[in-house]
């Protein structure tokens, strides 16, 4: 049998004394088996205040992609707490994706699948982030030497866009 062609069926008993009535004929389509796309590549991550953004590239005959998340490297991904859902979380037609109302300061564990008409893909490569409470710009934290031995020497931390004052390197 050939993948997308119409098959009709009637069928009938034998007996010695003859062959019966055939039943009511049937028809069957057979449709073409769609192997699943390929793992996205390229996954990225990018922490916030309580939200991790992910963004990919994109699946070859991928029509979804299901967001995986957790706390334990490597899987199994039982993710929880995101408003957007437990994991996997889905998203249609988007190269990315926000979690939000995550935990501050705990490690999550990411991978993406892709999905068409029949099937889901292997997940991409595992990325790993942790939510950070924005911090401000404090202008009264005093400066403090950038290296112990040279007591002139200032350093001013910045974190993503924010000047946060001063940092204590070691």
């Amino acid at each position: 049998m050939e993948p997308n062609l119409t098959y009709f069926f009637e069928v009938s008993a034998t007996a010695p004394d003859g062959e019966g009535p055939a039943s009511p004929e049937i028809s069957v389509a057979l449709e073409a088996i769609t192997a699943a796309p390929e793992p996205p590549k390229n996954l990225q991550a990018r922490t916030g205040n309580a939200s991790v953004a992910l963004s990919w590239e994109a699946s070859a005959g991928a029509a979804e992609y299901r967001v995986y998340y957790g706390a334990k490297t490597g899987g199994p991904y039982i993710g929880k707490g995101a408003k957007e859902g437990a994991s996997p979380v889905s998203i249609a037609g988007s190269l990315n994706a926000t979690l939000t109302g995550l935990s501050n300061g705990q490690v999550y564990f990411f991978a993406v699948s892709a999905l068409n008409s029949r099937s889901e893909s292997d997940k991409s490569g595992e990325v790993s982030a942790t939510p950070m409470a924005e911090l401000s710009d404090n202008p009264s934290a005093p400066d403090v030497p950038a290296h112990p031995s040279e007591p002139d020497a200032k350093s001013t931390c910045i974190v993503g866009s924010s000047k946060i004052g001063s940092c204590i390197l070691g």
